[in-house]
């Protein structure tokens, strides 16, 4: 089994209580692309962005679980003295030692898809030797630890791979079986860990980094590493179970480059045409990625238009103009997408919202429906959070001064979601498989 079926098992399901609120996707596409994407390369995402981070995980349980097995009535609290799950408060700790052994031990370029990296190196600067680390939420270098770090957004895919029990969150019998010979090599990193652990038994559940032996820092830091990641690389290729798509992904996999420049739109294209005479199904899903990016893009270019003229929106501006022609031309791609079953709901409410946007009569009344209808009834109210900007022509008011647009005069493809992040995963694992042939 090669690197190009290896992806697969690195692509989540779309969450959005994973998506940060404050400086991006306003308009809520990430959940609607991901299904698309998905149905190519299956559980495509952007929230689990690296394989680094799922050895990482399987590493932390594995330790965890042996120090709960020794421990059964081990308790942390909060800040407040509130008792919470002994798994919930060993997970921030553990993830605490990890980021802070990483940014110890690793040099710049080995620190990737790191959780909470830049938080975590202003706290090291400022506290010196009296860094600490501890289960509360002054310890914690994300606003949501749990939630927003490797546990929160690396559980769900390793749970869907049968790796983690959904209901006790424990690595099951499979993972013990196809990940022995990657743990074995750490056991001196679980005794430091389970002795760090020991030392939280006690009230206050706080200690101080610098007491966590400079040997264990290198151990848990050594899991960024390519020749290491190709252990957890091996056992993931193991745990895949190839589909009748698998043949799609070899070729949509094959086909990105690792690095240079990317053109989406023509690389999906040729891919198209390549596969339609021996898969006309998967063919069909990946034009439909080629659509829904054409949409979405667009959509996204009068969205960014709002940004840029906040006093002089006019129904003559010629890029407003050709991403409202574009989408009314694409209003059969629209049914197209709606027809594709099954559709989860919120895409299909997403979509359909769209769908009545791009067929406004005029610039002025899709950014109308756009920002009013879509952007704030839609995916703020959702969300629960507040609009980025509000319209009253031909003025905008920017409420969210921390996101930032990109100008596309040309309309080329925008944030280019589906390879990008392909390409991504790509250049990990291929790292990784390379390295562990080198050893």
């Amino acid at each position: 089994m090669g690197a190009a079926q290896v992806i697969s098992l690195f692509l989540s399901e779309p969450d959005e209580g994973l998506v940060a609120t404050s400086t991006r996707d306003p308009l809520g596409f990430e959940i609607i692309w991901t299904h698309f994407g998905g149905r190519v390369v299956p559980h495509l995402s952007t929230v689990s962005t690296g394989a680094t981070n799922f050895g990482v995980l399987l590493v932390s349980l594995w330790i965890i679980e042996a120090f709960l097995e020794k421990h059964p009535d081990f308790k942390t609290f909060d800040a407040r003295g509130q008792r919470r799950p002994a798994l919930e408060g060993l997970v921030v700790v553990t993830e605490l030692l990890h980021i802070f052994s990483a940014l110890e031990k690793l040099e710049v370029a080995e620190i990737r898809n790191l959780l909470g990296s830049d938080n975590a190196k202003r706290r090291m600067h400022k506290l010196g030797d009296a860094l600490t680390v501890g289960p509360f939420d002054s310890d914690q270098v994300l606003s949501r630890q749990l939630g927003l770090g490797i546990y929160g957004r690396y559980r769900i895919p390793l749970s869907s791979m049968g790796l983690i029990e959904k209901r006790t969150q424990r690595l099951t019998p499979r993972a013990y079986e196809l990940f022995a010979s990657a743990f074995e090599p750490h056991r001196a990193l679980q005794a430091a860990c389970h002795a760090f652990f020991e030392t939280l038994l006690t009230s206050p559940c706080q200690r101080p980094f610098s007491s966590f032996p400079e040997a264990a820092q290198e151990a848990f830091a050594s899991l960024r590493r390519p020749r290491v990641r190709a252990r957890f690389v091996a056992g993931l290729t193991a745990a895949l179970e190839v589909d009748e798509g698998s043949a799609l992904v070899q070729h949509v996999y094959e086909a990105l480059p690792v690095s240079g420049g990317l053109d989406a739109a023509a690389t999906l294209s040729v891919l198209a045409e390549q596969l339609s005479k021996s898969y006309p199904q998967q063919t069909e899903r990946v034009r439909d990625v080629i659509r829904l990016e054409g949409i979405l893009l667009r959509l996204e270019t009068l969205f960014d238009r709002l940004f840029y003229d906040t006093n002089a929106l006019s129904e003559d501006d010629e890029i407003a103009s050709a991403a409202h022609n574009a989408l009314r031309a694409q209003l059969d791609d629209f049914d197209l997408l709606l027809s594709r079953h099954p559709l989860p709901g919120l895409v299909n409410h997403r979509l359909k919202k769209l769908r009545q946007v791009a067929a406004a009569p005029s610039v002025r009344a899709a950014l109308e429906a756009l920002v009013t209808q879509y952007h704030r009834d839609t995916v703020a109210s959702s969300r629960g959070a507040g609009e980025w900007v509000s319209l009253e022509w031909p003025n905008a008011t920017v409420m969210n001064g921390a996101y930032d647009p990109r100008p596309n005069p040309q309309l080329r493809w925008g944030r280019r979601y589906y390879l990008d992040t392909l390409r991504a995963f790509k250049f990990e694992v291929q790292e990784a498989l390379d390295a562990g042939v080198a050893q």
